[in-house]
């Protein structure tokens, strides 16, 4: 499974059907952009949202440095 977010792409392995299939729990970083494909591939998906504030997500965007627009999303305070 794979998505593109901020420019960048991104995906999943498919060693994770491996896993859940063995019974295993599987916790992925993902986009909220790829969950409607993640729900129609992964039917026992639980999504789970963790934040922080806008001033850790600012700091933390400012550090990655970089020109693809996180000074841009870390003014905004997005995701």
């Amino acid at each position: 499974m794979t998505w593109q977010a901020h420019g960048l792409r991104h995906g999943l392995s498919r060693e994770i059907e491996h896993w859940l299939w063995q019974g295993a729990d599987v916790l992925v970083n993902g986009s909220r952009a790829a969950l409607p494909l993640a729900n129609a591939r992964f039917e026992q998906l639980g999504p789970v949202l963790i934040t922080a504030s806008r001033e850790t997500m600012a700091s933390r965007l400012c550090e990655q440095g970089g020109g693809d627009g996180r000074a841009d999303r870390a003014a905004r305070g997005a995701p």
